[in-house]
């Protein structure tokens, strides 16, 4: 059986094997804002995405590019169970919610599997959950000094790796070989600056290589970082900086610009590496272009400017490209289909409805947007309310035309989001806003009318709502929502705290 992994600051603190720590008022938690990203360009110019079946996800499904197998490695080999692995389920699987939910469930309804709770030791400000990444049938997820991996079946831990120094970032995608790249602190707490960058094979749990993120200009002082892959390198954005790396060694590849010219600070990665760069004007202001970059050199392969004053929120979509654009406020002000070349190919009509879940207001992810396409089609969900509703809906896009070609009818009273692509096909769920069902869905390409894949139990809605702002992941029939955060409240509440739950026959 194998050991506690034990990191350079003491024991991660499973709550499992009961090491806890004292903690003081839980605070509240951050709002987390819906169709929108970080506007850090403004500052940088004062300154300066598996086997055992089918998977998807909006926004951490694996890249189609390649990687190196990691290195090294401190977690145990794939396949070797934890401390308490075994038949009884251990505590943090709370079969009394799920007996009690089935119990009450309807004939047509999936059942709960399982609800885990929080076995991470976390600090009294609480913290961000980065992922989920899936693999095969593992569910991994990121958080404070830990990266746990639970079956994606049952719900039980099946390795755990210690970090060395407190998460401070962490790439929405994998590698085509499963690997994530993350950012840590050099140093305990608020001591510690985030500089360090290093890969984690998902497959083993093992920690592969690790550098020190080079540090660009008198102005590169991010604590939060964009990070994504194209090819055989992992790109690393930052506010005023960017620096990209090799995927084999971590060999640093090129890094930005002097300060006086447009500079990437975000990045979107896949078939190939878009940034978004903010520009210096002469004599003063700014303003922020789209770039494609060489994954390589560094070298940009195309501009696309954009209006005066307009920030880029999100990227649709890299194959082909997609932009959301807003202004200071964070409102939408447009979206733009790119041809391969960086040229304008349409304008989406209706974009200033759209609600694309861009993420959290303090993340510079490009590429972690809720939305679906398939050729010259995308998916986006409308805004609450904009269709005259209490609901919203999902339309598809013509992204040679920029119009609107269908509307498809989700629930009423409910909020629906692509979830991606089955074949030809949009997954996609609807959460209610009253006590209405949570279901799974899917449309055919061309048709208005959903298929109804699963219906998540009604009894299961007070469960849920102890999961802050969760991420979907639909597979094989299995529905699974993993929270975006666990705050810090003492042991016991953290203990109590809810991270994932699971819905299947």
């Amino acid at each position: 059986m194998s050991q506690p992994i034990h990191d350079a600051y003491g024991p991660p603190g499973p709550y499992d094997s009961l090491n806890p720590h004292g903690g003081g008022p839980r605070p509240p938690s951050p709002p987390r804002r819906s169709g929108g990203r970080a506007l850090l360009a403004a500052v940088v110019a004062l300154v300066v995405l598996g086997g055992g079946g089918a998977w998807w996800y909006a926004g951490t499904g694996g890249d189609r590019d390649g990687g190196s197998p990691a290195v090294g490695g401190s977690a145990p080999p794939s396949g070797r169970p934890l401390p308490g692995a075994g038949r009884t389920a251990p505590p943090s699987l709370d079969q009394a919610v799920a007996d009690r939910v089935n119990a009450a469930r309807a004939a047509d309804e999936a059942k709960l599997l399982y609800l885990r709770r929080n076995t991470v030791d976390v600090p009294g400000t609480g913290v961000a959950v980065h992922g989920p990444w899936q693999v095969g049938d593992t569910v991994v997820t990121a958080m404070y000094r830990t990266v746990t991996a639970h079956s994606a079946a049952d719900g039980r831990e099946k390795w755990r790796l210690a970090l060395d120094g407190d998460l401070c970032s962490a790439s929405t995608r994998m590698t085509a070989d499963r690997r994530i790249a993350v950012v840590t602190k050099d140093g305990p707490g608020k001591k510690g600056d985030c500089r360090r960058l290093r890969m984690i094979d998902l497959n083993t749990g093992r920690a592969g290589w690790e550098t020190r993120i080079a540090k660009e200009n008198g102005s590169d002082v991010s604590e939060t970082y964009s990070l994504a892959f194209t090819g055989g390198t992992v790109a690393v954005g930052r506010l005023g900086a960017s620096s990209a790396y090799r995927l084999s060694d971590g060999k640093r590849l090129f890094g930005s610009p002097p300060v006086t010219g447009c500079v990437p600070y975000a990045f979107a990665g896949g078939p190939k590496l878009v940034a978004a760069a903010s520009c210096l004007r002469p004599g003063g202001g700014g303003r922020e272009e789209v770039q494609e970059l060489d994954p390589v050199t560094g070298a940009v392969r195309w501009r696309h400017p954009l209006p005066a004053g307009s920030r880029v929120q999100g990227v649709y979509s890299v194959a082909p490209v997609v932009v959301a654009v807003g202004d200071d406020a964070g409102a939408t002000t447009g979206v733009f289909a790119l041809t391969d070349g960086g040229a304008r190919r349409s304008a989406l009509a209706g974009a200033a409805g759209f609600d694309a879940h861009c993420g959290d207001p303090d993340d510079s992810e490009l590429l972690s947007c809720r939305t679906a396409v398939d050729g010259d089609t995308l998916y986006v969900a409308t805004a609450p309310g904009a269709d005259g509703g209490e609901g919203n809906a999902i339309v598809a896009v013509d992204l040679t035309t920029g119009k609107t070609v269908r509307r498809i009818a989700t629930p009423a009273k409910a909020l629906a989001r692509p979830l991606g692509m089955s074949g030809r096909d949009l997954l996609f769920d609807a959460a209610p806003l009253d006590d209405g069902p949570h279901l799974v869905g899917s449309v055919a390409p061309g048709a208005t009318t959903p298929r109804v894949l699963m219906r998540a139990p009604v009894g299961r809605a007070q469960e849920e709502g102890r999961l802050s702002d969760p991420e979907p992941l639909y597979a094989d029939g299995r529905y699974l929502l993993v929270t975006g955060r666990v705050d810090g409240f003492g042991d016991d509440q953290e203990r109590e705290a809810a991270t994932m739950m699971a819905f299947g026959t």
